[in-house]
């Protein structure tokens, strides 16, 4: 199971990652996020329902990280990279190459 993904880095998402219908197909992950928590979420946009899983690893330059908490994206298009793991690094953005360095 596995596969590439593209995630937009979004530091007002207190969580590790949330990852979409799309990437939990392409991955074979619908298995592993339905068996995770059901857990609510009160927002502006209302209410939404998502499940929590841990991932046992992902890849991400090179190297693997293990225990990933993430969460269904099914309120979003998109896989998102939040501020819960951004915050075990040192971050770097570089806007004019469109890069993020993790120290």
């Amino acid at each position: 199971m596995g596969g590439d993904a593209e995630f937009i880095v979004d530091t007002g998402f207190t969580g590790e990652i949330s990852l979409s219908t799309e990437t939990l197909q392409s991955a074979g992950l619908f298995e592993a996020a339905n068996r995770g928590q059901q857990v609510k979420h009160v927002g502006i946009g209302g209410v939404t329902v998502e499940k929590q899983f841990t991932l046992d690893w992902i890849e991400a330059a090179g190297k693997r990280y293990p225990y990933i908490r993430a969460s269904t994206g099914w309120r979003s298009q998109y896989n998102l990279v939040g501020s819960g793991w951004l915050s075990q690094f040192r971050v770097t953005f570089d806007f004019r190459r469109q890069l993020l360095w993790l120290e």
